[in-house]
């Protein structure tokens, strides 16, 4: 009765409103809005190491991106979160530690916001997007995310780079195949980094060939005043 009860909790407070917003809600951004659009998403960051060579590849190719950045490894990092925005990125709000929301309160949750707002505050930097680590909500997640002003975040296409099975050659061909319109789930930490670093000019010059944009979310979006 007692295991019961818990998954019951847990499907309503954590796979319900995961599931509404991946599958039903119209409120989530999961698309660009033109067909001839790629917005290019990179996820956990920042990382000492590779968020540096990956803005030295997107320097290269001239190319602009959105990092959901986790706000402790922004507060780590600073002159990394600069160089994102002196490179003309947007930077996005990826949470504090990269807590699963199903395992923080409501307390813990409007908590999470805050003190990763503050700390990008004092980058200065203000995002007006937010996607929740592993793209799992609570009961109030949208509540917090819509009160402190963030537009909410998934993606259309993801190519699990951070598999042990994927590697920069299925990267390359697994992206080919998309079309217009996507956001892309990228990884710039952890295990994902190297996989995306060494197909990233491939993949590029591919959508270029096809003459597709790049674009960051605040780009594509009119959902926010400037």
């Amino acid at each position: 009765m007692l295991e019961k009860l818990l998954w019951l909790i847990v499907a309503t407070y954590g796979f319900v409103p995961s599931f509404w917003e991946r599958i039903f809600s119209k409120k989530v951004i999961k698309h660009t809005p033109k067909s001839n659009q790629i917005a290019l998403t990179f996820d956990d960051g920042p990382d000492l190491y590779y968020t540096k060579d990956l803005l030295r590849v997107l320097a290269e190719e001239q190319v602009s991106a959105t990092f959901f950045v986790v706000a402790s490894k922004a507060a780590q990092y600073p002159d990394i979160i600069k160089q994102i925005i002196s490179q003309g990125h947007e930077i996005a709000l990826h949470s504090y530690k990269h807590t699963c929301q199903w395992f923080l309160s409501p307390k813990a949750t409007q908590k999470d916001f805050e003190k990763s707002l503050d700390i990008l505050k004092d980058l200065g930097v203000v995002p007006h997007f937010f996607r929740p680590p592993w793209g799992l909500f609570n009961l109030f997640t949208r509540y917090y995310s819509s009160k402190f002003r963030l537009n909410l975040v998934y993606w259309s296409t993801h190519v699990y780079d951070w598999s042990k099975y994927n590697d920069s050659h299925k990267m390359v061909n697994d992206l080919r195949q998309i079309k217009g319109g996507e956001i892309i789930l990228l990884h710039d930490s952890s295990a994902a980094p190297m996989n995306t670093i060494n197909s990233m000019s491939e993949i590029i010059s591919d959508f270029k060939d096809r003459g597709l944009q790049f674009v960051t979310l605040r780009e594509c979006t009119d959902l926010y005043d400037d």
